[in-house]
């Protein structure tokens, strides 16, 4: 307990003083200066995960948002995508939703929301690493292990119903609608495409809800022989497991790497910008001082003490996360946010708390990672 306070008193620096720059406007900018996209899976994969950050916090002005962004047809999605499932969980503030694609049939994408930075149970959800749980899905290696935070998170989403006032699909968990969905009786076109999406905390949520979906629910490995392409793409994620966990995604990678008639093929890409810190939690914290921002000696100083904070505690107990995708088994995409060809009037120096947040902010905004990819900027209604 006593190093979950420690944890929050030093995370809390850092979260205290969100930006003060018009971030949206400058995103904006970025996005009108940008190349025009090619509409590849990755950068479509990019739009509905930013559109996941559409809405506010009533379900209902969400549901509306989600509506009008996937009918939108100046996005990279084309309006080509409508709601399937959805759900908002106001009290934990996690939002997840599917789309199926209105122009390919049997076409469906989970798409995960990361932090909100205004919600308690979100911070705790991504500081609660002292604490491991155990991964018990598919074919897990023994003693494959998540942080707990990201444990909580997966059940809550798991356990919470779709919104009951969505026709046809209200009212049933995420697991009984994509058993549906998979059920020739009641889904006769059947699943040809699952993709699943996420971005910061819903990127780490992704890789999870991809490894229990298609090896428990839909059960890929023994009880379904049918011709089936899942994308898992993950932005800004975090390391969420140990090395066991990571050993395990990776076999599941490697078992369904080559596209065959009725089987499974599976294409993970994690994407992170190099300038974004949430990447380095927890695997490479204390590589945080090597961050490309104009940082002075005193904030080196502070960084480094965090660091370290953060990271005696991991070692004292052999608390060791990884990466998923580092064994090659799956592709890692790094990108540069100053590839953007506009940036908002950022400090000359990083000096204070406030100063790196902004630098952090900038090099995290999901929509600067559908940028940088090519897909498209999706504003906040």
């Amino acid at each position: 307990m006593k190093k979950l306070i420690l944890l929050l008193l030093c995370l809390s620096l850092f979260a205290c003083k969100r930006n003060d720059f018009d971030q949206d406007y400058s995103t904006e900018k970025a996005a009108t200066a940008y190349p025009t996209p090619i509409n590849d899976e990755a950068q479509v994969m990019a739009t509905l995960m930013t559109m996941s950050y559409v809405g506010k916090k009533h379900p209902d002005y969400i549901f509306d948002s989600l509506n009008i962004a996937l009918n939108d047809k100046s996005y990279i999605t084309k309006g080509e995508w409508g709601l399937a499932w959805y759900n908002f969980n106001t009290k934990k503030s996690l939002l997840a939703f599917i789309a199926y694609n209105k122009q390919q049939p049997g076409t469906y994408a989970l798409c995960i929301r990361g932090t909100n930075f205004a919600s308690v149970y979100n911070f705790f959800y991504d500081i609660d690493i002292y604490r491991q749980a155990d991964w018990i899905f598919g074919k897990s290696l023994p003693d494959s292990k998540i942080i707990n935070g990201s444990m909580i998170a997966f059940n809550a989403i798991l356990d919470t119903k779709g919104q009951e006032f969505y026709p046809n699909t209200g009212d049933i968990s995420l697991t009984d609608y994509i058993k549906q969905i998979f059920n020739e009786k009641q889904n006769p076109q059947g699943v040809q495409r699952f993709y699943v999406t996420g971005h910061s905390l819903g990127g780490g949520l992704a890789a999870l809800f991809a490894d229990y979906i298609l090896e428990d629910v839909v059960n890929i490995e023994n009880n379904y022989n049918k011709s089936l392409y899942s994308g898992i793409y993950t932005f800004a994620s975090p390391a969420i497991g140990n090395e066991e966990f990571a050993q395990s995604f990776e076999n599941l990678l490697d078992r369904h790497r080559t596209p065959a008639p009725g089987k499974t093929q599976i294409n993970f890409k994690r994407y992170y910008v190099t300038n974004d810190v949430i990447p380095y939690l927890y695997h490479n914290i204390s590589e945080l001082e090597n961050v490309d921002y104009p940082l002075t000696t005193f904030m080196k100083l502070q960084l480094r003490a965090f660091a370290k904070t953060v990271t005696i505690p991991l070692k004292a107990e052999d608390m060791v996360f990884e990466h998923l995708g580092n064994g090659n088994k799956g592709e890692v995409i790094s990108l540069n946010i100053k590839d953007l060809p506009y940036k908002p009037d950022l400090p000359e120096e990083v000096n204070v708390v406030g100063d790196f947040t902004k630098y952090g902010d900038w090099s995290h905004s999901h929509n600067n990672y559908s940028i940088l990819i090519g897909g498209s900027y999706v504003p906040k209604r």
